[in-house]
């Protein structure tokens, strides 16, 4: 069980971990940061590291634009929140509900 945060990982670190990742059991929090990017390009499954928390929650980020997650992921009710994003794409939030429509996916908080 892994537990990354905005808090003590820094972007680019974050996305190398990410980057190359096909299966996560893991709980990353990107709360109000600097973040302008994550991307998880190759990731198929994803599962939470501890039952009823997202495994990806990316909150309060003034600066995010781009959020982009494996088509292909296998996804599972609750994985995602991503709220409170107010410069993150049209386009990362439609691929975003298309991938976890039972998620939790909005621009505002």
């Amino acid at each position: 069980m892994l537990v990354m945060s905005s808090d003590t990982v820094s972007e680019a670190e974050m996305n190398a971990v990410c980057s190359k990742a096909v299966y996560m059991e893991i709980c990353i929090v990107i709360r109000s940061s600097s973040f302008k990017s994550f991307k998880c390009p190759y990731l198929r499954e994803l599962k939470s590291c501890k039952p009823g928390v997202p495994a990806i929650r990316i909150v309060g980020n003034p600066l995010l634009t781009d959020v982009s997650i494996s088509k292909t992921l296998l996804y599972r009710v609750g994985t995602l929140e991503v709220r409170g994003n107010p410069n993150l794409s049209e386009r990362s939030i439609m691929e975003l509900k298309r991938l976890c429509p039972e998620c939790i996916i909005r621009r505002q908080p």
